[in-house]
């Protein structure tokens, strides 16, 4: 419960995977497992495991949190919500070919800039 009510980040998840941090306790093991969340320990020495998430941070960052200003956590949120939505809608994905996963309108047509958060997030599309 104390988990999930802080910021509902956690809400309706049921795995959390912490590193080997001294600040993950056997308390805090025991607060996540009484709020229905099972913490995944990493194996001891296995700095690779975590590479996608570090990976993830690092793009957050660069691509959206380094150009603005942030006012507060409820921001912070706010703004790590619109670019995980647009990361997982609006760009290309590798894994995909390349293809957005809802392809552009066919034929011709106008080509419009669309802006998400004042600016640091910008992307181009066909007008429908």
């Amino acid at each position: 419960m104390f988990i999930c009510n802080c910021t509902g980040f956690l809400k309706d998840k049921k795995y959390l995977i912490p590193d080997r941090d001294t600040l993950f306790t056997d308390e805090f093991r025991e607060i996540s497992g009484v709020s229905g969340i099972k913490p995944i320990r990493t194996l001891p020495m296995a700095p690779h495991l975590d590479c996608i998430v570090e990976r993830s941070v690092r793009s957050i960052r660069s691509e959206c949190l380094n150009r603005m200003l942030i006012f507060g956590e409820r921001h912070l949120e706010y703004v790590i919500k619109e670019y995980m939505e647009r990361h997982h809608t609006e760009r290309a994905h590798q894994g995909i070919g390349n293809e957005i996963v809802e392809p552009p309108p066919k034929g011709e047509g106008e080509v419009v800039c669309q802006e998400q958060l004042g600016g640091p997030l910008d992307f181009y599309r066909k007008a429908t």
